[in-house]
């Protein structure tokens, strides 16, 4: 899991000069691999805290400056999902 974050971790620095489709088309391959192979366990809780880290992840790179709590509130997760941000999530359904 480690590996997966440090991943997500370079692919959602805040220092990228890409805009965030970019940067979701670039994680999502890292999220489905990661997902597909690990959905066979009973995940469900993990994939839902990893989830929101990348949320997190991704509201501060589109505020360009290091996450915060109330971030999470003023970047709603549908507007990400509208965007084209694949969960973890859904790969269970």
């Amino acid at each position: 899991m480690q590996k997966f974050k440090d991943r997500i971790r370079q692919l959602t620095a805040r220092q990228r000069g890409k805009n965030l489709r970019q940067v979701l088309g670039d994680i999502e391959p890292v999220v489905r691999g990661w997902g597909l192979y690990h959905r066979r366990y009973n995940v469900k809780g993990l994939f839902k805290r990893l989830d929101q880290w990348i949320r997190m992840r991704l509201r501060a790179f589109l505020e360009k400056k290091k996450a915060v709590r109330h971030q999470n509130r003023r970047i709603p997760t549908r507007w990400l999902e509208e965007q084209g941000f694949k969960s973890l999530s859904s790969l269970l359904a």
